[in-house]
């Protein structure tokens, strides 16, 4: 089995300065992709931020903030992101589980998570597949001066329309997320866009 796809969408993702954390406005809740092949769908009070998608000829990555609902606002202040790789990159997620496991496990896989590209840097804290999606939880502790995020992140893959989807959720270095907070954020994120594209 191929990891490139994994491993190129991932390093892309995490090279990026991540520097969305609040979305003005009503925002958008579903953003279609690479000609509408994958919609990516935001969680419940979540937004997605039309100048934050980008898309290639094969590719594309979708960045998602807390919808603006003055100081009210009940949802947590987290940066959200998808990244869609190309056609034929998904995978049957369950199957190929211990291998994600192994590879997310290994040097190149830590690596391939690292904003620095630095497998040292990152720690793979929980690893498993839930459902029809592998999760994971990563600390990255390497130097990121640009970008309010927290070290720790959720992150889950799973296949959509034949497409390998990467899910991120990120607090704020001002606001971190709780291990539970994250995950539910995630599961939030994964249920939304399952649900976009049945």
């Amino acid at each position: 089995m191929r990891f490139g796809a994994v491993r190129g969408r991932i390093a892309w993702l995490a090279c990026l300065p991540l520097l969305l954390a609040c979305v003005p406005g009503a925002g958008m809740r579903v953003q279609p992709v690479l000609g509408g092949a994958v919609k990516v769908a935001a969680p419940g009070g979540y937004c997605i931020d039309p100048t934050g998608v980008m898309q290639g000829d094969d590719s594309a990555l979708v960045l998602i903030g807390r919808c603006t609902g003055g100081p009210g606002t009940p949802q947590a202040r987290a940066i959200l992101t998808a990244a869609v790789a190309a056609a034929g990159s998904g995978m049957d997620i369950a199957a190929n589980g211990p291998a994600l496991a192994a590879y997310f496990g290994s040097d190149q896989g830590r690596a391939a998570l690292s904003h620095s590209g630095r497998a040292a840097a990152v720690t793979v804290q929980q690893a498993a597949v839930a459902g029809d999606a592998f999760v994971m939880r990563v600390t990255d502790t390497s130097p990121n001066p640009d970008s309010p995020a927290e070290a720790a992140s959720w992150r889950a893959v799973l296949g959509v329309a034949g497409h390998l989807v990467t899910l991120t959720v990120t607090g704020t270095q001002a606001a971190p997320l709780s291990a539970t907070s994250g995950r539910a954020l995630l599961d939030g994120f994964v249920a939304a866009t399952r649900a976009a594209n049945r």
